[in-house]
């Protein structure tokens, strides 16, 4: 893992594998468990590491970044 000296999301990742970890289970447990989520694709608009990509392939069938 590498990571900007004091640039926070860096920092989260390395303590919680995660950045937005909160957010992330929030959203699968009120939203992705709701929906056909196993068989739906998922489009992460604005993809810079893939924090969030890497928890949606998880959830959904398919996951497309831009």
């Amino acid at each position: 893992m590498s990571g900007r000296l004091f640039d926070v999301g860096s920092l989260k990742i390395m303590l919680n594998g995660r950045f937005e970890n909160y957010e992330l289970i929030s959203l699968k447990n009120n939203v992705f468990n709701k929906i056909n989520s196993k068989n739906s694709n998922a489009l992460d608009i604005g993809a810079n590491i893939g924090n969030h990509s890497l928890f949606f392939f998880k959830s959904f069938f398919k996951c497309i970044l831009f």
